[in-house]
C-alpha cells in the first residue's frame, strides 16, 4: 500500500517533468526555426528590397534619358526646319557674281514695260555677316501704269530685291495742269536693294 501511494505521489512529477521537456523540446525546435529562417530568409528578403530599390533607380534614370531623348529630336527637328528654311532664303540671295544678272532683270523689266531708263547706278556694297548688300540708284520716266508694273516686277524677281526709298514727280511740271495724273509722264528715282551671299557662304 505505501509503494502504491508512492509511486501515486511520484507521477504528477513524471508528468510535469515530461511536460517541461516537450515545452523545451518545441522552444528549442522553434528556435532553430527562427534562426535558419533568419540566417536563411532575411538575406533574400534584403536582396529583394535592394533590387526593388535598384529597379526604381534605373526607371528613374530611363525617364530621364526618355526626356532626354523626347528633347533631342525635338531640337532636331527645330534644326531641320531651320535648316530647311535657311536652304529656302539662300535661294533668294544670289552669289556675289550673279548680281550683275539682277541689274540685268531690272534692264529687262524696265525695257519690257516701256520705261525710258535714264540711269541704273549700282552703290558700294555694304557687308553684314554672311551676306552683302548692293544698293542700286535707279532713274526711270513712264507712265503711271507702267511704273506701278514695274514695281509688281520687282516683286516677282527671283531674288531677293527691297526698295529703300522713291520719289514719283511729273516729268515735266507743264503736265500737271494739262492731263490727269494716271496719264502723264513720271520720273521715278528710287534706291533699289539687292542682296547676295558671300564668297563661300554660298551652297552650304
Amino acid at each position: 500500500m505505501e509503494t502504491s501511494q508512492a509511486e501515486r505521489q511520484r507521477s504528477p512529477d513524471l508528468i510535469g517533468t515530461a511536460r517541461q521537456k516537450l515545452l523545451i523540446s518545441i522552444l528549442v525546435i522553434l528556435i532553430i526555426l527562427i534562426g535558419l529562417a533568419y540566417f536563411t530568409y532575411l538575406p533574400k528578403v534584403q536582396q529583394l528590397l535592394n533590387l526593388r530599390a535598384e529597379a526604381r533607380n534605373l526607371e528613374q534614370k530611363l525617364d530621364a534619358k526618355r526626356e532626354a531623348l523626347s528633347l533631342y529630336v525635338a531640337v532636331n527637328d527645330k534644326l531641320k526646319g531651320l535648316e530647311a528654311n535657311y536652304q529656302q532664303l539662300q535661294l533668294k540671295f544670289p552669289a556675289s557674281q550673279e548680281v550683275p544678272q539682277v541689274l540685268n532683270k531690272l534692264v529687262s523689266a524696265a525695257d519690257s514695260l516701256n520705261l525710258e531708263i535714264v540711269s541704273i547706278i549700282p552703290q558700294p556694297s555694304v557687308v553684314a555677316n554672311i551676306y552683302q548688300t548692293v544698293p542700286v540708284e535707279v532713274n526711270i520716266n513712264g507712265s503711271y501704269q507702267s511704273l506701278a508694273n514695274f514695281f509688281n516686277k520687282l516683286n516677282l524677281l527671283p531674288w531677293l530685291v527691297t526698295v529703300d526709298k522713291f520719289e514719283v514727280f511729273p516729268l515735266n511740271a507743264g503736265e500737271t495742269k494739262t492731263q490727269p495724273p494716271k496719264q502723264m509722264t513720271l520720273k521715278l528715282m528710287l534706291n533699289i536693294i539687292t542682296y547676295s551671299l558671300l564668297p563661300g557662304e554660298s551652297g552650304k
